[in-house]
Order: C-alpha cells, then structure tokens, then sequence
C-alpha cells in the first residue's frame, strides 16, 4: 500500500518523519496537478489531505471523490489546529440551537 500526504509544510515535515511521501502545494496549479499524478498512479491507495489544503480545494476534491474511489481520499485535522468548522459543532447548532 502506497501513501501519499499533500499539505502545508508542517504536516510534510511530520508526515515525512514518518516514511510517508509527503508534498506541499503553493497553488491550486500545483495543487491540481499532483492529483493528477497519483491519481493515475495504480501503485496509490491512499491520498492524504490535511484540512487546511482541503477547505482551500474543496470543490475540486469533492468532484475527484465522486468520480473515483482508487485511490482512497481523505482528510485529516492539521498539524497546527483545526481549519475550518468543527462537523460536531456544526451538528450540535443544527439541531440543539448554538454552542
């Protein structure tokens, strides 16, 4: 199983500390064109995406998860904190009326 991590530089730098390929991105050009790559790369299974990177790409990343599921796409917390809403506190306004 290959993994790979696209993310801000701090998540690389840990990332790689561990053995997991691990890029950055300064734009969405960058950004789209590593997609691509591991994307028709059979040898990637997983495609690790810290949330930072995500809020700033979502709509493309969405649409790349709805039209594959090899390899795998997921998004993690970042190094550093959190990017973007909570999904708890977003529930939890939703339906018990703020936090």
């Amino acid at each position: 199983m290959t993994v790979v991590m696209i993310g801000e530089e701090d998540s690389a730098i840990a990332f790689g500390l561990i053995g997991v390929a691990s890029y950055t991105a300064e734009n969405f050009e960058e950004f789209r064109t590593m997609m691509e790559k591991f994307l028709r790369n059979p040898e990637v299974d997983l495609i690790i995406i810290n949330d930072r990177m995500y809020y700033e790409h979502e709509d493309y990343i969405l649409k790349l998860k709805q039209a594959t599921n090899h390899p795998t796409i997921v998004e993690i917390q970042d190094i550093i904190g959190p990017a973007g809403p909570d999904p708890l506190d977003e529930i939890l306004k939703k339906y018990v009326g703020g936090v």
